[in-house]
């Protein structure tokens, strides 16, 4: 099988997917950037690195390029069913509207739309929902790849500005509330630190039932970057993530409604880590990224990064055991239905 049949269709230029075999025929790999960094790169730069990281997954377990090993791992197809699972070239409508809460922090000066516009503006074209966005206008919050930046930006002062009962318990209140990079990292409201906007908005109406579905999600909701949970917003995913929460609770959306968006969203914001997430279910546990439950494969155990070094990363590096499975199913699904 031919590296370029890996990668997943419908996502890729067929530019870019040349640029990919060509990297890795040389041997040479990007580094996929870091988290911060993912919002500072536009969609060709991020797509062009993300896809060199897929190509030295084998690598990372120590695989090789040209190996026996590598060559069954390929022909299994685990790889591009976790790509084409976990970044689906399916859009993800979630019913949520977007530009009603947005337009309300802009009128409390937590977003800054002429700030907004001049850090897009200088890495390319402005897509128009998000023009659409910045004007106040209604637009459904929609989940993909190449959403996946501006979602952040956008729902990140939302958690971190709506006010709720629930942030008279968090851990940013004191006197270091400036310093984290959930709030000193928001430079784009009038003000130049977020802080000054932690729990300051009117944005969403939670009642008291909604708010505590949130908080209850939120404590039990992890990201691969840190060991702390979207309760505490300590950076930008955190505060993203507890926005998505807060909106979709304010709209009556359930507990398990809720979660499978937040599965998507945080699949979308860390692909590196959730692939290797769906390659460890698919490959040695038999579950398909459908069907992973989305409060287990958002917990501790496998979304904090203590539990997914541990319990995934740790597990797949033992690559006698990963191919032995690989082995096992790579001639088909055997009798059973």
């Amino acid at each position: 099988m031919k590296i370029r049949e890996l990668m997943p269709q419908g996502l890729f230029s067929s530019k870019l997917k040349r640029h990919i075999c060509t990297t890795i025929s040389s041997g040479q790999f990007d580094t996929y950037p870091q988290e911060d960094e993912y919002l500072k790169m536009n969609k060709i730069t991020t797509k062009r690195q993300f896809l060199g990281w897929i190509a030295a997954l084998g690598g990372a377990y120590g695989l090789g390029l040209a190996t026996p090993s590598l060559i069954t791992y390929i022909e299994g197809a685990p790889l591009r069913e976790a790509v084409n699972s976990v970044l689906s070239a399916n859009a993800v409508p979630t019913g949520l509207d977007i530009g009603k809460p947005v337009a309300k922090l802009i009128e409390a000066g937590a977003i800054d739309p002429v700030k907004v516009m001049e850090v897009y503006k200088s890495r390319g074209p402005v897509p128009e929902w998000v023009a659409n966005v910045l004007d106040g206008k209604p637009q459904e919050l929609i989940l993909s790849l190449e959403n996946a930046a501006f979602n952040l930006n956008f729902l990140w002062p939302l958690g971190l500005a709506t006010r709720a009962s629930f942030n008279d318990k968090s851990p940013l209140r004191g006197k270091d509330l400036p310093n984290f990079a959930s709030t000193g990292g928001w430079t784009l409201g009038v003000k130049n630190n977020g802080a000054a906007y932690f729990n300051q908005v009117d944005t969403l109406a939670l009642s008291p039932e909604q708010a505590v579905l949130v908080y209850r999600l939120a404590a039990n909701i992890f990201r691969p970057c840190c060991g702390n949970s979207a309760f505490f917003q300590d950076c930008n995913h955190g505060s993203a993530m507890l926005g998505l929460l807060e909106l979709a609770a304010s709209n009556g959306y359930t507990s398990e409604d809720i979660l499978n968006l937040a599965k998507v969203a945080n699949g979308l914001w860390y692909p590196e880590k959730y692939i290797e997430t769906a390659l460890f279910f698919d490959s040695l546990k038999g579950i398909s990224w459908e069907n992973i439950p989305a409060d287990l494969l958002l917990s501790a155990e496998y979304s904090s990064i203590g539990g997914w070094n541990k319990n995934v990363r740790a597990v797949l590096a033992d690559q006698k055991t990963f191919l032995r499975r690989q082995q096992a199913v790579s001639g088909g699904r055997g009798c059973g239905i």
